[in-house]
């Protein structure tokens, strides 16, 4: 990864004190987007959006078939096939199909990260060539959609033309069932459509916007997963850089707890047990030289900034230096932290694409793991998880 490699790098205890500060700041002050001239999602889509969901979410908490089986026909849905483990080094993702006869449908819910056989397609993230094709895309995703399309291409052939195929997923299941949804589309299946929910960044660019037709993904609010790439690290390294940390820790809004830390820093290097262990003195003036020095650190965005604010956002590198920098597919409804008019924060959901400055860059947040939740985007979606809703009323 080129723009990687020419990154000037920060010491380990200089880095560590600059994410510190800076994901204090954004404590303080969150991100907060806004689409003026946005289309907002309607009612409808919204309401439509949390139906699905809960399909991906119980892939993760069905447990048995037996259960799974129990709970789609209080649904009303007949469970056809369920694959309830996640095949070790083979990238064969757990997965389930039902059908509900009255509405037509076919539900193809496939499971995200849940077991170490997850986490190895997770980090097979090399780019390869997609079905054939120019376009790269995730590695490990793009295994498991192929696993999943020569298991369900003869179901979707067989499919009569008023039954709807509808795929959904959630993290690591989005991204394989969304691209799924381009290999069958590829193909003729046109009674098809994806819902992704919280997918990772796993298509170029090309590849991302042409399957807007056939795929809707969902990014809630500050979620991690939903944001890593080359691009976007490489962007908040530059904020990182860039930062007046050293402002920031004469903040009397910053945490007490940080400012002392810093101070026991500042001594630490600046002893010869600082000198011994390769600390650099705590100084914003020489880490600003050397990236004045670097066009790696110093392109796009002015020095000039608010004192203990965070520069150099939504910085790039030109485009021969990005590689492979994927992008959230299809069409994404964003539901983003906005601003209300009483000044206090509410949340907005716009129709965008991945493309969207907002997706592109990584918010330091409290909730960076937490938005990545099913429950957070029931919630975000304006629902209650009716999994939990079924636990409750048991209990009582």
């Amino acid at each position: 990864m080129p723009a990687l490699r020419r990154l000037d790098p920060l010491p380990t205890h200089e880095l560590a004190i600059r994410l510190f500060y800076l994901y204090d700041h954004f404590r303080r002050e969150p991100v907060v987007d806004s689409f003026p001239d946005g289309t907002q999602a309607d009612s409808a889509l919204v309401d439509k959006l949390a139906y699905y969901l809960w399909f991906a979410e119980y892939a993760y908490e069905a447990g048995t078939e037996p259960n799974l089986k129990k709970v789609l026909a209080s649904r009303e849905y007949h469970l056809n096939f369920a694959k309830m483990s996640a095949t070790w080094g083979e990238h064969q993702p757990a997965y389930y199909v039902a059908t509900h006869t009255e509405k037509k449908e076919v539900v193809v819910a496939v499971r995200g990260t849940w077991a170490v056989e997850d986490v190895v397609t997770d980090i097979t993230a090399l780019p390869v060539a997609f079905d054939g094709g120019e376009h790269l895309v995730h590695s490990g995703m793009s295994a498991s959609a192929l696993y999943l399309f020569e298991r369900l291409y003869s179901l979707a052939k067989a499919l009569k033309d008023d039954y709807q195929l509808i795929l959904v997923g959630h993290s690591l299941g989005a991204g394989a069932a969304a691209l799924l949804a381009m290999m069958l589309k590829s193909r003729g299946i046109s009674n098809m459509h994806c819902y992704a929910f919280a997918p990772p960044m796993c298509c170029e660019p090309d590849l991302a916007s042409t399957c807007s037709h056939c795929v809707t993904s969902v990014i809630f609010r500050d979620d991690i997963i939903s944001r890593i790439s080359q691009e976007s690290v490489v962007a908040l390294y530059q904020e990182l850089v860039q930062y007046d940390w050293e402002a920031a820790s004469k903040n009397e809004d910053t945490h007490p707890e940080l400012r002392k830390y810093t101070e026991m820093a500042r001594t630490v290097a600046g002893s010869r047990v600082g000198s011994w262990l390769g600390l650099s003195a705590f100084t914003q003036s020489s880490r600003r030289q050397a990236a004045a020095n670097s066009p790696a650190l110093s392109s796009g965005g002015s020095d000039e900034a608010e004192e203990g604010s965070p520069k150099g956002r939504g910085q790039q590198f030109p485009d021969e230096d990005q590689g492979y920098n994927p992008l959230v597919p299809g069409r994404v409804v964003y539901i983003y932290r906005a601003s209300r008019e009483d000044g206090t924060a509410g949340l907005g959901r716009v129709v965008t694409d991945g493309s969207c400055p907002g997706l592109r860059r990584i918010h330091l947040s409290g909730l960076m793991l937490a938005d990545h939740l099913t429950d957070s985007y029931f919630e975000a979606l304006g629902s209650t998880n009716p999994t939990k809703q079924d636990a409750i009323a048991k209990e009582n």
